[in-house]
């Protein structure tokens, strides 16, 4: 295993306790690596400077004060952080949770226009977090989609803040990072104060929030444009209302503009007070009743070959796009064939397929979905500019979910670790599962498959070729 050194990360390389498996994320300073500690084999996220900024000393400073910041801030909606250190060049790195999921930006050019049952869902949790942020005396500065993950924890959704690149520590006595009256942060999601590089506190980031909420609510952000347009827009422009854009009610215009008012003293003194705002304009809505389903999770894996053992080339271009292109193929497949995206974290994404009331899991129905899992596979078999290293999987399950209107909100099929079977492990999981065509075949009986029901794992050959 080669330790790291000035010279450039690979997949392999080590940096301490730690060991690079891939890269997940690439912005204009750093990279962030999924990893994992060398003896606990627990799986991380590494964040290092790019080695041609080591020289920037306002980048260096600015990943110090993240780690710094993120420390400060334990809260289960906060990245945790669990060390912090320098390579040889000197370029520091921070080794935090892994959180795995997708990002609510990708979430939303998927979905489109949230319902405010789901807004509140994220919005909640988000409010909670600033709060313990805010109440360390840290102003995050860059509350944007990207920058938020949706993860699923015990079954139930987690939100997870990131990204502390840019934010400011208000009884910071130190070394100033950037200089009097600068800007930092996404013009997008940017309070008034901000833009003109005068002083920030907790009610900028609960103009970002509102911002963000007005996003969710409409499918679009408050003021779309270019950079320039959308820093004027948030400085001189009337405020939007999000009933003129979606099909909600108008309590929640004077809400959210609220949120984004101009001046700082006009807006809610705190994100939790927002959040409940949120929720009392919910109260002029009709309740959206949560319902429990049986369904059918196909969950879709993609991993490289070198990852299974498989002797394969060093990452390449044409495999990561490769990789990048299967869930999107999987979920226009799977969403023509009825089935609901419950789950992405980028290479990997679980589907459900809700079973009408009256529907038994019998073998029709059973031979029926395993068909569907091998016209999946032959259809991603059949992918444009596919790679040879890239390997896909998709295990099958029958659980419970919860769902409100047609968004699975949670239930046991989301504790995805429970059931899905290692793919590291070709011949244990053939064995003890079967394949596409023994699985079509079980004759077993409903009430056997209701109490217990099994999980199968439908793989091809052909994925290695």
């Amino acid at each position: 295993m080669a330790r790291a050194s000035s010279s450039a990360l690979q997949a392999g390389s080590r940096i301490g306790d730690y060991e690079l498996v891939a890269p997940i994320a690439r912005g204009g300073f750093g990279v962030i690596w999924s990893g994992r500690h060398t003896l606990s084999q627990q799986p991380l996220a590494i964040k290092i400077i790019r080695a041609e900024l080591i020289s920037s000393d306002e980048l260096v400073l600015r990943l110090e004060r993240e780690a710094r910041a993120i420390a400060l801030t334990r809260h289960p909606n906060v990245v945790e952080l669990y060390d912090f250190g320098k390579l040889e060049d000197g370029r520091p790195y921070l080794v935090m949770e892994h959180v795995p999921g997708v990002d609510l930006d990708s979430y939303l050019r998927s979905r489109g226009a949230l319902a405010p049952t789901e807004v509140l869902s994220i919005l909640a949790p988000l409010a909670d977090a600033l709060a313990a942020v805010h109440a360390q005396g840290i102003v995050h500065r860059d509350i944007k989609a990207s920058n938020i993950m949706l993860s699923v924890r015990d079954g139930r959704r987690r939100v997870v803040l990131l990204d502390f690149g840019v934010a400011k520590l208000l009884e910071h006595r130190g070394q100033p990072i950037t200089a009097p009256r600068s800007t930092v942060g996404t013009p997008q999601c940017m309070a008034p104060e901000q833009i003109l590089g005068l002083p920030v506190d907790a009610r900028t980031d609960v103009y970002a929030l509102g911002s963000l909420a007005f996003q969710m609510l409409t499918g679009e952000p408050p003021f779309p444009g270019e950079d320039v347009t959308v820093t004027n827009a948030h400085l001189i422009a009337e405020r939007p209302q999000p009933s003129a854009r979606a099909d909600i009610t108008p309590a929640f215009d004077e809400v959210i503009v609220r949120a984004m008012h101009r001046f700082p003293e006009h807006r809610y003194e705190s994100a939790p007070a927002f959040a409940e705002a949120f929720r009392a304009a919910m109260g002029s809505q009709t309740p959206q009743a949560s319902h429990v389903r049986q369904a059918v999770g196909f969950y879709v894996d993609v991993q490289t070959s070198e990852s299974l053992g498989i002797s394969g080339e060093a990452y390449d271009d044409e495999m990561l796009d490769d990789m990048e292109s299967v869930v999107p193929h999987a979920s226009s497949f799977l969403r023509e064939h009825g089935c609901l995206l419950a789950y992405e974290n980028g290479n990997s994404a679980l589907f459900v397929r809700p079973l009408d009331g009256g529907v038994a899991f019998g073998a029709a129905f059973r031979r029926e979905t395993v068909d569907l899992a091998q016209a999946l596979l032959d259809s991603l078999a059949a992918r444009e500019q596919r790679s040879s290293q890239v390997a896909v999987s998709v295990h099958l399950h029958l659980g419970r979910i919860e769902l409100i209107n047609r968004t699975v909100t949670g239930g046991p099929l989301l504790d995805i670790p429970l059931w899905v079977t290692s793919i590291s492990n070709q011949l244990r999981a053939d064995i003890l599962l079967g394949s596409a065509a023994v699985v079509a075949n079980l004759d077993l009986p409903v009430s056997q498959i209701s109490a217990a029901p099994p999980s199968y794992r439908i793989h091809t050959e052909r994925d290695h070729a």
